[in-house]
């Protein structure tokens, strides 16, 4: 694995444990008032790291 594929690997694992946690919390909480802000946060910033990629 070269640097730049362990880079992605460690993004993609980072942005995956945030939205699994904020997930856990909102089900810990029994509410799911914020799912979908939280959802479109986090897809938001998986599509920013992408185009990033692509340039």
């Amino acid at each position: 694995m070269n640097d730049r594929s362990r880079d992605d690997s460690e993004k993609l694992k980072s942005l995956s444990e945030e939205l699994f946690e904020e997930i856990r919390a909102i089900v810990r909480q029994g509410a799911d008032h914020h799912l979908e802000a939280i959802y479109n946060q986090k897809k938001a910033e998986l599509q920013q790291w992408l185009t990033d990629e692509c340039e």
